[in-house]
């Protein structure tokens, strides 16, 4: 039977984090990234999003599948820059070759792929008109 050696959450955020954070451009301007940005925060900026963590293990290996979001915030006045700003992250995460675009501390890579992305119009507690790309990738982990 497959023993669980730790929660892998905390290591596919540290692994999305070192991927994205410093390479995410957009119009040759780096665009940050944040796990919690604070109150005031420049936009545009990424943020990791909310995840969900299931076992995934085969009958000699643990394993996870872990659905994640990743956000794009931006101020601007369409969506142009959010789509953008979300392709750009895409580029840098759904992309498993040899090695694969990210590595997940104690874990080899089986699956990652994009399930979906989309656009919204919120509004910011000044009351600006903000755009948000949320996208959700899945990933399969076993450990190593």
């Amino acid at each position: 039977m497959a023993v669980r050696s730790e929660n892998s959450l905390n290591s596919v955020q540290a692994a999305i984090f070192t991927a994205l954070n410093g390479n995410v451009t957009w119009n040759s301007a780096n665009v940050p990234v944040y796990d919690l940005p604070q109150p005031g925060t420049a936009y545009p900026y990424v943020l990791i999003g909310d995840d969900i963590d299931v076992p995934f293990d085969s009958h000699s290996t643990p394993g996870t599948s872990t659905d994640l979001t990743i956000d794009v915030w931006t101020k601007s006045e369409g969506r142009k820059d959010c789509k953008g700003i979300a392709r750009a992250v895409d580029v840098l995460i759904d992309r498993v070759g040899d090695p694969p675009s990210f590595n997940v501390s104690g874990y080899k890579t089986v699956i990652l792929r994009r399930l979906e992305s989309r656009t919204l119009r919120d509004e910011s507690p000044e009351g600006n008109v903000l755009h948000r790309a949320i996208t959700r990738y899945n990933l399969i982990l076993m450990e190593d």
